[in-house]
């Protein structure tokens, strides 16, 4: 499948016995599908489902389509995975944030 330009729409996904919604913190969002979408191209291969975000502002949602029910929450617990981790790794690199940019800063300057 290639993938298809412009935005898609689905009318009330959640009325869809092929669709589970998962919310999605939009700062996660790039994190989640990764450098051109390989990485929910990633979750879709491994659990046989079709992904795309949906919305804006604070949150988006993740729809995964699947007429198999178990694939639906295989992809969602490789999802809900990712975010965990995300969410682990936001932590820790706030806590060194202040050190970071300074770094970044004085290679900038020795340049």
């Amino acid at each position: 499948l290639e993938q298809r330009p412009g935005q898609s729409v689905v009318d009330n996904p959640r009325d869809r016995d092929d669709c589970t919604v998962l919310k999605i913190p939009s700062t996660s969002v790039a994190f989640l599908t990764g450098y051109r979408g390989e990485s929910l191209r990633g979750v879709e291969r491994s659990s046989h489902t079709f992904c795309f975000t949906d919305g804006s502002g604070d949150d988006e949602h993740l729809l995964i389509f699947s007429y198999s029910r178990a694939a639906r929450e295989h992809a969602k617990e490789i999802v809900e995975d990712r975010l965990a981790e995300h969410k682990r790794l936001g932590r820790s690199s706030a806590r060194r944030g202040d050190d970071d940019d300074d770094d970044r800063r004085r290679r900038r300057r020795d340049d």
